[in-house]
C-alpha cells in the first residue's frame, strides 16, 4: 500500500474511531446523526476495539446534552461548533504523522491547530492561557510529576506564571502528593465531565499533550526537555515546608524506623513497569533487576520497590528487598511511595511516569529499558539511560545512531507486533546491562553535582544533533553498544 493510500485509509479509519469514541457527541449535535445515539456505549466500545485494537482510547464521556450546555453557556461558540469536526480531523492527521514517527511535522500541525482553536474562541492575546488543568495530570503518580514540571515552566518564563486549578477525576494518582502540592496548585473534583480529549475548550482546560506557552505552544516532550536543559540542576519549584509536608515526613520517617531502616540516607528505589501485557514494549520482567538490587545491598543501600502490580515484583526472585506492594504492607498508615520518590539516594526505573520525580529532585537515576529514545531521554543532571536494543529479524542489531534516526524512536509507544511488521524486534535490557548501568551510575554520578562528561558522551551528542532528536539525555556508556 502506497503512503498516500495508507494516509487516506488511516484518516478514514481514524474519523470513524473519532465518531465512535469522542466525536459521536459532536456528531449528534452538529451532524444530526441522532439515530446513532441509540447504540449503547458498550457496543460502541466493541466497535472501536474491532476497528483498531492497538489505538483504542477509553470511551469519551461527553454526551450531546453536555455539549449543548457548553454552547448554551457560551463556553464554546456556535462558530466553533461548525468547525469542530474539521479540527478533530486535522488532529487525527497529526496523530497519523506522530504514529509514523514524523514528530516535528506532527508538532507543527498541532501547534497550528491550537492557534486556530484559540482564534475560534476569540483569544488572540499571547498572555491568554487555560486556568484549569485536565484530570489527566492527576490520574497517576507519574502524571503528578508533570504538574511540578508545569510549575517549573511557569517559574522559568516558558508558561504564563499563575496558580492553576487541577481537576481531580474518580482516580487519583497519589493522595499524599496531592496534599503536598496544594501550595503550588488548587485542586477541585470534577467527577461527571471529562474534558481530556475535547479540543474546542483547550483554551480553558490544559491537556497533558500540548501546552499554551507565553508566545507559542509546546508539546510536552519539547517543554520538558526545555525545562531540564535550562535548570542546570537548580529548581525554582519545591515542595514547600507546609504543615502537611512536615507531618507527612514525620510519619514516613517513623515508618522507616519501624521497618528497621538504620541508614535512611541510603535508600535505593526501584520502579518497574509491567502490567502483564506482552505486546506493550515499555513492559519488562523484574528478574533482570535482581543482580543490580543485590549489588546495591552489598554497597549498604536499603532497596525498596514501589508500584502496585503483581507482574513486576523483584521480591519473587530475591530476599531482603522491601516491596511496598506486598500484603504485609497493605495496612501501613502512610503511603511511602511519594516520599521515596523525592527522598531516595538513588533511583532505578523504566520508561514510566514515576521516573519523572527523581529526575526533577536531582536524585541520581538510572532509567533502563528506554523506548522511543529520541524523545524520552530527558537531560536530567544526574540521570543515565539504557535504551532497549532494536534487532533485525535477520539477526543483526541496529547501531545506536540507526536507532536514534529511526522513526520508531520518535513516534508512539509501538507494540511488539508493529516492530515485527517492520521486520524488527525490540530487546529488553539484560541483567548484565542493568548491573553495569548501576555501577556506572555510582561511579559517574553519586557525590557529583552532575554527570561527569566522557568522550563517548560527545559522540552520542553529535548523533543526537544529526538525528534532530527532541531530548538530549545521557546514556550509560557501558550499555550503548556500537554507535
Amino acid at each position: 500500500m502506497s503512503d498516500l493510500l495508507a494516509r487516506k485509509f488511516y484518516a478514514v479509519r481514524k474519523r470513524i474511531i473519532g465518531y465512535v469514541i469522542r466525536g459521536l457527541p459532536v456528531a449528534f449535535l452538529f451532524k444530526r446523526l441522532y439515530i446513532i445515539e441509540r447504540i449503547s456505549n458498550l457496543k460502541l466500545w466493541f466497535v472501536a476495539i474491532i476497528l483498531d485494537r492497538s489505538n483504542v482510547r477509553r470511551p469519551f464521556t461527553f454526551n450531546p446534552k453536555v455539549v449543548k450546555n457548553y454552547v448554551a453557556s457560551e463556553i464554546i461558540s456556535s462558530h466553533v461548533g461548525k468547525l469542530v469536526m474539521d479540527v478533530y480531523n486535522h488532529w487525527d492527521e497529526a496523530d497519523y504523522l506522530f504514529g509514523r514517527g514524523l514528530y516535528w511535522e506532527s508538532l507543527e500541525l498541532r501547534k497550528n491547530l491550537m492557534a486556530e482553536i484559540y482564534a475560534m474562541q476569540g483569544n488572540h492575546e499571547p498572555q491568554t492561557y487555560p486556568r484549569l488543568m485536565s484530570s489527566s495530570f492527576t490520574v497517576a503518580i507519574g502524571h503528578l510529576g508533570c504538574l511540578l514540571l508545569h510549575r517549573e515552566a511557569q517559574q522559568r518564563g516558558f508558561l504564563v506564571n499563575s496558580k492553576r486549578t487541577a481537576l481531580l477525576g474518580k482516580k487519583i494518582g497519589n493522595q499524599e502528593a496531592i496534599q503536598l502540592m496544594k501550595s503550588e496548585f488548587d485542586f477541585t473534583g470534577v467527577q461527571s465531565v471529562d474534558t481530556t480529549y475535547f479540543l474546542p475548550i483547550t483554551n480553558l482546560v490544559e491537556n497533558l499533550q500540548i501546552f499554551r506557552g507565553v508566545n507559542d505552544f509546546y508539546d510536552r516532550y519539547e517543554l520538558w526537555e526545555k525545562i531540564f536543559q535550562s535548570t542546570n540542576g537548580v529548581r525554582s519549584t519545591h515542595l514547600q515546608e507546609t504543615e502537611e509536608k512536615v507531618n507527612y515526613e514525620i510519619k514516613c520517617e517513623r515508618k522507616l524506623s519501624e521497618l528497621g531502616i538504620k541508614n535512611p540516607e541510603k535508600l535505593a528505589v526501584f520502579h518497574i513497569r509491567n502490567n502483564g501485557v506482552y505486546q506493550e514494549t515499555r513492559n519488562v520482567s523484574p528478574k533482570p533487576f535482581v543482580a543490580a538490587a543485590q549489588y546495591l545491598q552489598q554497597k549498604g543501600y536499603t532497596v525498596f520497590q514501589i508500584g502496585a502490580n503483581e507482574h513486576n515484583r523483584i521480591s519473587e526472585f530475591m530476599n531482603g528487598i522491601i516491596d511496598l506492594n506486598e500484603k504485609k504492607y497493605e495496612n501501613v498508615e502512610v503511603d511511602l511511595d511519594f516520599y521515596l520518590l523525592y527522598k531516595a539516594a538513588l533511583f532505578v526505573g523504566t520508561t514510566s511516569g514515576p521516573s519523572m520525580f527523581p529526575q526533577f529532585f536531582n536524585i541520581p537515576s538510572l532509567i533502563t529499558n528506554l523506548t522511543s529514545i529520541s524523545r524520552n531521554a530527558l537531560s536530567g543532571q544526574k540521570t543515565l539511560y539504557i535504551p532497549k536494543k532494536i534487532k533485525r529479524l535477520t539477526g543483526d542489531e541496529l547501531s545506536f545512531g540507526e536507532t536514534l534516526a529511526s522513526r520508531l524512536s520518535f513516534g508512539g509507544e509501538y507494540t511488539r507486533n508493529q516492530f515485527r511488521i517492520e521486520e524488527l524486534e525490540i530487546i529488553d535490557n539484560s541483567e548484565k546491562q542493568i548491573l553495569d548501568g548501576v555501577d556506572e551510575l555510582l561511579t559517574r554520578v553519586i557525590n557529583a553535582t552532575s554527570i561527569t562528561e566522557t568522550s563517548l558522551d560527545s559522540e552520542v551528542s553529535s548523533l543526537q544533533n544529526m538525528s534532530k532528536v527532541v531530548s538530549f539525555g545521557k546514556f550509560a556508556n557501558s550499555c550503548i553498544g556500537a554507535l
